[in-house]
């Protein structure tokens, strides 16, 4: 295949250049003729000048190929720039490596380049285009940063039935694309390469090691909800366990336990749950590394460090995303108490303050409280299979009298309810121990 130079609107200066090299169509060989099929995953690699660009461009001509759809609503935050439900907008995000609530609510003008050329590619795909074409393809991302979003792209391109060719000079990324056909232009030739599919290109390298809390403090910016400070860290006998690929730090387990040094001190029962029930509190990975399936088995080996029988976790994103569920985990109803009257106070407290005294709102919310704790105390033990030997009132009791009227407002805010996915495991290793 030839490339001819197309002389039709060439000023002047042009065709004298062209003259004065004496240069044509004919000394002007960029490939020899190929073959090609031109469905499915695609990648064109080879050197910068060396056709690359060019080939895909002719290609994309021939067989229907389109650019990816740019935005025009530059003053749109991300989240609303895909018309497609909130669940279904999350999961997407999630899937192209953009899945920090931060960068759900950013402008789209407001990403860098690299969140834009992911975003673009989502963009496209939602708005309907089977076939893309991506030249310089994770050309504006770091090494590792590509290495996973073309991981992760080819998924999200297979399960949606999207055909993609791609150029690029990075070599490295034929392991992570894992295109059907990969061509390779080396000195007008096209060497087609074929890639075969050995798994995940992650799994091997991730190890699971003893950390601390000061791992959770270097990947809590990575988190959607409240940072969580050291004393409760401590008071709930939290358990780092720090998530490395290869020699990087990516991320972080947090356990805690149900119930703090001194509930569990003072009540035999609180102490009996703690020694059977971990919580996981936070799950935190740094954003490159999201989407590419490594939480599921993420999740199994950190659970052969822990020394309670049953793991429970209660999660925001579970809601959107599998992977607790993939990891063997049973998913239970959520501890919801959204039905209570003296929700009613948390939820409109304008209005009721104006009919009731602080000392009628502060006895609700006491209520609220104890009916919440009870709730918490009857999931765990659900989970271990133990009758229960308190009741509402004696949650009521244990919480009445302990706040005041200047405590009301930090109060309501603390019970607001969070949707959350709740999920537990029974610890295969935990007879092992």
């Amino acid at each position: 295949m030839k490339k001819a130079i197309n002389y039709h609107g060439m000023s002047d200066k042009a065709m004298e250049c062209c003259a004065r090299f004496q240069y044509s169509e004919k000394n002007k060989l960029l490939y020899d003729d190929m073959e090609i099929n031109p469905n499915g995953l695609i990648l064109i690699t080879g050197n910068s000048g060396s056709g690359k660009s060019t080939l895909l461009n002719e290609l994309a001509k021939e067989y229907g190929y389109r650019e990816t759809i740019r935005v025009t609503d530059v003053e749109k935050r991300v989240i609303d720039l895909l018309e497609c439900s909130l669940d279904e907008t999350i999961s997407l995000l999630s899937k192209a490596g953009l899945s920090e609530v931060p960068l759900f609510l950013t402008k789209y003008k407001d990403l860098s380049t690299g969140q834009k050329y992911r975003f673009d590619i989502l963009y496209s795909i939602v708005n309907g285009c089977n076939k893309i074409v991506l030249d310089e393809f994770c050309a504006y991302l770091d090494t590792i940063t590509a290495q996973t979003c073309a991981y992760n792209f080819q998924k999200l391109f297979r399960n949606n039935n999207i055909s993609v060719m791609a150029a690029t000079c990075r070599t490295d990324l034929n392991n992570f694309f894992l295109a059907d056909s990969n061509y390779h232009i080396e000195e007008s030739t096209i060497i087609k390469k074929k890639i075969g599919f050995n798994g995940n290109p992650f799994i091997n390298d991730i190890q699971i090691k003893n950390g601390n809390y000061h791992d959770y403090i270097q990947f809590e910016k990575y988190h959607y909800a409240y940072d969580i400070d050291e004393e409760f860290y401590n008071e709930h006998k939290g358990i780092i366990h720090t998530i490395y690929w290869k020699d990087i730090k990516i991320g972080i387990i947090m356990y805690i336990s149900p119930y703090d040094n001194i509930e569990a001190e003072s009540v035999p029962e609180f102490h009996c749950i703690n020694e059977k029930i971990s919580c996981i509190y936070r799950i935190i990975l740094s954003p490159c590394f999201r989407g590419l399936g490594l939480t599921k088995m993420i999740l199994k080996e950190s659970a052969k460090h822990v020394q309670q029988e049953f793991i429970y976790i209660f999660s925001a994103m579970a809601i959107y995303n599998k992977f607790v569920s993939r990891a063997g985990y049973i998913k239970l109803k959520p501890v919801d108490y959204r039905n209570e009257y003296e929700y009613r106070i948390v939820t409109e407290y304008e209005r009721y303050k104006r009919k009731m005294t602080q000392e009628e709102i502060l006895k609700a919310e006491i209520k609220l409280l104890a009916k919440i704790q009870y709730m918490w105390y009857a999931r765990y033990c659900e989970i271990i299979c133990k009758e229960m030997v308190f009741d509402f009132n004696s949650f009521f009791e244990y919480y009445d009298g302990v706040f005041d009227l200047t405590q009301i407002d930090a109060l309501r805010e603390e019970m607001k309810y969070m949707e959350m996915g709740h999920y537990y495991i029974k610890n295969n290793t935990y007879e092992e121990k």
